[in-house]
Order: structure tokens, then sequence, then C-alpha cells
């Protein structure tokens, strides 16, 4: 089994309910277990008549990160309380699409992506974060800590002087 780091001191549930179950459809639709009762009957519970629709959008954008995307996004188990990066910022796509932060929302897409979103990739997360926050329930991110930079290091340089 490959190793997965995890973000230090973030859990899932201290994030509250909208994140827990962002983060725990997310996993199940990139898993291909949409059909577990605890994600179905819980779209239900959590948004009435907007459940399946809402489910389907979620199952379409993991389709199209896994898929059309450029990377290799690294997630956990469904119901894992740490996160990784990649989850973390999927967490902070959606807290900025519920901000009607557009910008925020496609820095995170085109990290996730490795490429330029497209408007119906933007659209279609800004759909589900609006539907989670017309439920109530709110997507929250961990604040970001901002890295120092780094003091520039000497290039190395390598020489190839045959055999002797």
């Amino acid at each position: 089994m490959p190793h997965v780091s995890f973000v230090a001191g973030v859990l899932v549930p201290k994030l509250g309910l909208g994140t827990g179950l962002v983060m725990m459809s997310f996993r199940a639709c990139a898993l291909g277990r949409t059909e577990c009762c605890a994600i179905v009957e819980g779209y239900e519970r959590a948004f009435g008549l907007d459940g399946p629709a809402t489910l389907s959008d979620m199952q379409n954008l993991t389709s199209v990160l896994g898929n059309d995307g450029r990377r290799k996004l690294t997630i956990t188990a469904p119901g894992c309380a740490r996160i990784t990066a990649d989850e973390l910022s999927i967490v902070a796509m959606f807290a900025a699409a519920q901000a009607d932060d557009t910008a925020g929302r496609d820095a995170h897409l085109l990290w996730l992506l490795a490429k330029s979103p497209g408007r119906q990739v933007s659209a279609l997360v800004s759909r589900i974060a609006g539907t989670f926050g017309r439920h109530g329930l709110h997507i929250k991110a961990p604040p970001a800590v901002i890295q120092t930079r780094m003091p520039p290091r000497e290039a190395l340089i390598v020489q190839d002087g045959g055999r002797a």
C-alpha cells in the first residue's frame, strides 16, 4: 500500500457537517461507492428533492477530476478523519465557491486539474457548493498557512568525465 501524507492538525469532523459530507461523498464517488446507503440516504436527508441531482453532480465532478485532469489526486477512504493536501484543496475550492470567490475556486481547480478549468467545471463546482449552502451545509476550509520563502540554494552541477 502506498504511503499517504496527511495534513498535520486538520481533522474533517472539526471542519463541520458540510465539509464532512463533501469529503465523505467526494471520496465515495471517486472510489465508485455511490450506491452505499449511507451516501444515498445521507444526500436524501440533507438535500431532500435536490439529493439525487446533487449526488449526480458530485459524481460528474469526481469523474472530471479523475479522468480529465492531468495529475493524480491523493484521497483516502470515505470515513477517514484525516485529510490529504489534495482533499484540503477540494474543501478550499468548495468553500471559495460558497463565498462567491470565483478566483479562489478556479485557482484550486487549476491546481487539482493541472490545467485551466473550463466554464462548465467551474459552474459544476459552484452548483454543488450552492446546493450545500441553500440547505444550511456550510463548507469550511481551515485557515491557510503561508510558508516563508525558502532561501535560494546553489545549483547542483554534474559533470561526467567518462570512465578511467
